[in-house]
């Protein structure tokens, strides 16, 4: 299983990364589920079973989630992403 302090850090990472609109994430039992405004009520955008979330890093994470939003909302979330111009070296690259 996973701690929560393995679990934040994770998230605090994708946080740091993305900039995608009311972005959550939620363990529901052996998943971590996500979830975004622009989502579909009631059902998680993409869920991870935990042994995948903890082997990813968060722009590995990043990365899934957007992708499930575009193939399943028909929209481009990588327009959030976090804008890293002026740091010595970007994350994403």
């Amino acid at each position: 299983m996973i701690d929560d302090l393995e679990f934040d850090r994770k998230l605090i990472g994708l946080w740091q990364l993305t900039r995608i609109p009311m972005l959550k994430a939620a363990l529901n039992g052996t998943k971590v589920e996500f979830t975004w405004q622009g989502g579909r009520k009631g059902k998680p955008t993409v869920s991870l079973p935990v042994p995948m979330f903890i082997q990813l890093e968060p722009v590995e994470i990043m990365e899934v989630v957007e992708n499930a939003i575009q193939e399943r909302d028909g929209v481009h979330a990588k327009q959030w992403r976090s804008d890293f111009r002026g740091f010595s070296k970007n994350p994403l690259t």
